[in-house]
């Protein structure tokens, strides 16, 4: 009797604990709402204006951006709209994301705009995505990642020159559940198209969300991919195929979050291909991942039942110490504790 008290206690404080942890996430609402051209030319710069807002108001005492932007485009200047600008921003790399912080803290809303460089040999459809990061009193809370898409205006035309895409293929993507910071997550892409044709060259492009890193191709429908990614690789992973196969084809490969990653996330994705001309592209798909959560029904419900409720009676008493420890780390909200 004890053990089966012991076990409900356990289940209602962890339930209480992951909960609590969700709705902290974000305590103040603040959004981040992007606005980029629809399109893109080669060799020229782009402009990108962020706006941060608040749901409600609280004492802000740290604030920091991160916007993963296409792979060498590179930063060249910033300009601030309203409210108070941020006191720096930077891209460390070509490929590294565009970061931003403040040492005055700013009031919401505020919006100011940056200018990348797009290099000449850009094609296809590119991503934005991006998050703001705060502190309250110590531990950091992350906004929704928000995503954005530009088109390459090279493009001639539906069914012929770059963009184009005549045979109709398609990207799909699956994922198991939510993420694990430093664990191994594995995301699956089948690639269809829509009728038969010559197709001599296939590329897919995929890219993870910042600080992710590849970890290894875990399986595919047909032969592997010929070119693939490094373990250790970030930001957009390209895969390629020698020997064109048969589609439908569904290919599986794992990633690792980064250590102390939360909120939602990221992947976007998209097929090039050539039927001897120029290249074209497949619908850009986006997939967006939560961070994994405790099911406390394999924490309190787990060992059998013919082992009986008192051998059992110590083992329910530590997960019942273990929910209190984890209701307290949701009230601090240390899921989230990462240095900005």
């Amino acid at each position: 009797m004890n053990a089966q008290r012991l076990s409900v206690a356990a289940l209602i404080l962890l339930s209480s604990a992951i909960a609590l942890a969700q709705t902290e996430t974000n305590p103040l609402g603040i959004v981040l709402d992007r606005s980029v051209p629809l399109e893109y030319t080669p060799g020229t710069d782009v402009e990108v204006v962020l706006t941060l807002t608040a749901a409600s108001s609280g004492a802000v005492t740290a604030v920091g951006l991160q916007e993963a932007v296409p792979p060498e485009w590179v930063y060249v200047s910033f300009r601030n709209i309203s409210g108070v600008a941020p006191s720096s921003l930077v891209q460390a790399t070509p490929t590294s994301p565009v970061e931003c912080f403040w040492i005055s803290q700013p009031t919401f809303p505020c919006s100011f705009a940056y200018t990348l460089h797009i290099p000449q040999d850009a094609v296809g459809p590119k991503m934005f995505s991006g998050s703001v990061h705060y502190r309250l009193d110590g531990p950091e809370f992350t906004s929704d990642a928000e995503t954005s898409q530009i088109a390459s205006a090279s493009a001639e035309g539906e069914g012929e020159g770059e963009g184009a895409n005549e045979l109709g293929l398609t990207l799909d993507r699956a994922v198991p559940g939510g993420y694990t910071p430093g664990g191994s997550f594995e995301i699956t892409v089948t690639i269809s198209v829509e009728q038969a044709g010559d197709i001599r060259a296939m590329g897919l492009n995929e890219t993870i969300p910042p600080g992710w890193t590849f970890e290894r191709l875990v399986s595919a429908s047909g032969a592997l991919p010929g070119v693939a990614p490094a373990a250790g690789n970030t930001g957009t992973l390209t895969f390629a195929w020698i020997a064109i196969p048969i589609l439908p084809y569904t290919l599986t490969y794992a990633v690792v979050p980064a250590s102390g990653d939360d909120g939602t996330k990221t992947i976007s994705g998209y097929v090039e291909y050539r039927t001897g001309g120029a290249a074209q592209y497949s619908n850009t798909e986006l997939t967006q991942v939560e961070r994994a959560t405790l099911d406390p029904k394999v924490l309190c419900c787990s060992g059998s039942a013919e082992s009986g409720a008192a051998g059992h009676g110590s083992d329910w008493f530590v997960m019942a110490v273990l929910a209190v420890a984890l209701c307290f780390a949701a009230k601090s909200n240390r899921f989230a504790y990462r240095k900005l």
